[in-house]
């Protein structure tokens, strides 16, 4: 095991002055930074590294290690570098008060590393192994001391096992940063700075999180369990207990064995029995299964962790993880509000979301049509948009040959029939930008392959251009490896996923580049108009407490796309105080 070189604070002031970089990592007692601490806090630098213990009474804004931090994130000379910059930002700003002053006044390597090579794991561990061929002793020694003293943090570890495991991270990191930079520099940079902008606004906002109404939500909790026993009660009543409910292998068995009914598609191993498939079975226990299932994830995947994360303020702080895609889309975890569904029964989660300042929701308005419209560059496609038409309804339209007017009447009318042409018109379109086939359209639409055929043809003629982009675009895939978005970010296939190149480049544009650049520019109109960014939900964007007057000043910037061939609109709703009575600001 490594031995660890110890400096004082101020030799360690003096060594930071007259470095270029210099890598930072921190040990915690947990991962969630409004109720952990920071234990030790590590350094490299060319030529040396250290890693320092800080004791608890230390752990505070008047504490040595606080004037350090503020000192090195200050320097005019010198960049801080780190790997998953952003949990270390928030560990170090609730432990000892200190903030990055500026986007440009930081390195994050692992961002670097995903601009680089988006198919590799981001985990620095992993990396260490695989890029630098080193399985370090620190980290088996370290977790093999947990687990005989059956330790759940690290500040129970002794120094003499921690300090050398820490100070290795901090070591690695300022080796890949090395490793990476000049490439980033030369290749990335528009886009590297456009992630570290954003970096800090999506620091902030999950700083600022959004109030849960916690009586409210534990009534649901009580309310989903209570129905949950019901429905388990209901469900042995119908088949004995014979039967494990939890267990495909057994329900396949049941349905598609016993009970003799079709099934719908195979699994792996056996007949699938997803909840799509069960609301295509007739029975009477598939019905309460799905019930069951969508119950038990409502209170499972989602209102006992909410309950497990609030903060003592009743706030829930959501981690976005701006490559969690390997387009560049953000994720979102603890929880994650991107899977939230929208039907009624999941209005009981939505409704928890509280603003006593009300909430503005700017929703993009089918943003990736939009940007796949001024990629394909089809003159009717781009017509549509300006001349505010639907575009959805238009391929419906000429799927069945029926006038566009008519089809947009009977919509407005209420009337089934248009809208079914619609969502066909829709599927059919966005099949296009997924690198969906026949195959998978027909299933989607319940079609034969002839008919999902035709369909394809009806919308290529109505938008000639479109076959030739695709095409283009595969063949980009095929002889590049890549695509390349608005910002300069690589999208890296492989040959036989040149279908998926279409998709990569639209919403690596939309959501990977031109929502993160809009919350950037946002971010910065809000120390004007006042209010806070709460939540990023796919392409909703939702603002706290901004007062009326700031709600065009926002609409406006979340528009404002110089160069596109067709609008990029958000539609507006506001709530006094719940994300579920959301309405629609009809004129802003």
């Amino acid at each position: 095991m490594s031995d660890v070189i110890n400096y004082s604070y101020e030799e360690l002031s003096n060594i930071f002055k007259q470095q270029k970089y210099v890598a930072i990592d921190t040990e915690t007692t947990g991962l969630h930074w409004w109720r952990t601490e920071v234990c030790v806090v590590s350094f490299a630098w060319s030529g040396g590294s250290t890693a320092l213990w800080v004791p608890k009474e230390e752990r505070n804004s008047n504490s040595p290690m606080a004037r350090l931090l503020t000192e090195l994130f200050n320097f005019p000379t010198n960049r801080v570098v780190l790997w998953n910059a952003k949990f270390d930002f928030h560990q170090i700003r609730e432990t000892f008060g200190v903030e990055i002053p500026s986007w440009d006044s930081f390195h994050d390597a692992m961002i670097m590393c995903h601009l680089l090579d988006e198919n590799r794991r981001m985990a620095l561990k992993v990396r260490v192994k695989e890029d630098l061929g080193i399985d370090p002793i620190e980290e088996k020694q370290l977790k093999l001391h947990m687990r005989r003293n059956k330790l759940t943090t690290y500040d129970e570890i002794p120094l003499d096992i921690l300090l050398p495991y820490a100070v290795k991270d901090a070591e690695f990191t300022l080796t890949f940063y090395a490793k990476y930079f000049s490439d980033v520099r030369e290749y990335f940079l528009r886009v590297y700075d456009l992630e570290r902008k954003s970096l800090m606004v999506l620091m902030e906002m999950e700083r600022h999180g959004v109030l849960i109404d916690k009586p409210y939500l534990e009534g649901v909790q009580v309310q989903l369990l209570t129905e949950l026993d019901e429905l388990d009660l209901s469900i042995k009543d119908l088949i004995g207990d014979d039967l494990n409910i939890n267990s495909p292998r057994q329900l396949a068995d049941y349905f598609f064995r016993k009970e003799g009914l079709a099934p719908v598609k195979m699994g792996k191993t056996h007949e699938s029995v997803d909840v799509s498939v069960l609301e295509q079975l007739k029975h009477p226990l598939a019905e309460q299964l799905v019930s069951y299932r969508k119950k038990f994830k409502l209170a499972n995947t989602y209102v006992a962790p909410m309950l497990e994360m609030l903060d003592s303020n009743g706030r829930l702080h959501c981690s976005y993880n701006q490559v969690g895609a390997k387009t560049g889309r953000m994720s979102c975890s603890d929880p994650n509000l991107q899977n939230i569904p929208s039907d009624r029964e999941t209005s009981l989660i939505r409704r928890a979301f509280v603003s006593d300042s009300g909430m503005v929701f700017f929703d993009y308005s089918g943003m990736e049509a939009r940007v796949f419209a001024h990629y394909c560059n089809d003159t009717n496609l781009i017509n549509a948009y300006n001349d505010n038409l639907d575009p959805y309804i238009m391929v419906g339209a000429s799927i069945f040959e029926i006038p566009y007017d008519e089809v947009v009447y009977k919509l407005e009318a209420g009337d089934s029939e248009a809208k079914n042409m619609r969502y066909i018109g829709k599927t059919t379109f966005l099949s296009t930008i997924y690198g969906v086939g026949r195959k998978r359209l027909s299933g989607q639409l319940d079609v034969g392959m002839d008919e999902a055929e035709s369909f394809l043809k009806s919308f290529f003629k109505l938008y000639p251009k479109i076959k030739p982009f695709v095409r283009t675009i595969s063949d980009q895939v095929k002889v590049n490896g890549y695509v390349e978005t608005l910002a300069g970010r690589y999208r890296r296939l492989e040959f036989k996923d040149n279908y998926k190149g279409v998709n990569a480049l639209i919403q690596g544009t939309a959501t990977g580049d031109m929502l993160k650049a809009s919350l950037v520019k946002t971010h910065d109109a809000l120390k004007e108009t006042g209010g806070s960014l709460s939540l990023v939900i796919h392409d909703e964007v939702a603002i706290e407490g901004l007062p009326n007057e700031g709600i065009p000043v926002i609409k406006s910037i979340l528009e404002d796309f110089k160069g596109f061939k067709v609008p990029i609109p958000v539609d507006v709703s506001i709530s006094e105080y719940s994300w579920a009575d959301k309405k629609e600001l009809n004129e802003v």
